[in-house]
Formats: C-alpha cells, structure tokens, sequence
C-alpha cells in the first residue's frame, strides 16, 4: 500500500489535512522513517518535530493576542 503514497496524496495529508507523518504511516502500515524520508524527497516541508497545529477563528485570535496579550512561543 506504500506505493500509493505518492507526492499529491502525502502532501494532501500531512500539509493540507494536518496529520502528522506517525498518523500518516500507521494508515499505510509503514514506518514513520519512510514517510519522512518521501516528505524530503518530494521537497514537502516538514514541521518542527512536536509542533502541533491549531485551528482557531478570529475571535479567538482577537482575545488572546490584543486583551490577554498571549505571543507566540
């Protein structure tokens, strides 16, 4: 099945979808080396190890950056 994991679908999952490539190996049955390796021979960037992506709307945004000050870390 990892023969499917070409560029579209890879970068589809884990840019697009968000999933992380330990997600995307364990749907492939595969090692998460693999599906690192693919990333950077496809040239799909990868994320800082650990990093995880929140989804919040402007509202939120609003309240934590401008009235309780919360910066990035």
């Amino acid at each position: 099945m990892i023969e499917r994991l070409d560029k579209d679908i890879l970068y589809s999952l884990y840019i697009k979808q968000g999933k992380s490539i330990c997600e995307i190996a364990k749907m492939y049955g595969c090692s998460s080396t693999l599906v690192r390796y693919r990333c950077m021979k496809y040239g799909i960037p990868l994320r800082p190890t650990g990093a995880k992506r929140v989804d919040i709307d402007k509202s939120m945004l609003r309240r934590l950056y401008i009235q309780e000050g919360v910066r990035q870390r």
